[in-house]
């Protein structure tokens, strides 16, 4: 259950930060909860480690 939130609280922070669609913000914010959460990061965190690596020369 508590996946789920931390999924759901992943995927609307990105909607807001990108505007990408919900099904894809859903998406991102899964494979978030699979490498992410187990490390102790937040949802709010996540998204914003995962926005700056694409930000960057990585792209």
């Amino acid at each position: 259950m508590f996946e789920i939130v931390w999924t759901a609280r992943a995927a609307y922070g990105l909607r807001w930060r990108t505007r990408l669609s919900w099904k894809t913000c859903w998406q991102i914010a899964s494979s978030l909860a699979e490498h992410s959460r187990p490390d102790g990061l937040s949802p709010d965190e996540a998204v914003r480690d995962e926005l700056s690596y694409w930000g960057s020369d990585h792209a």
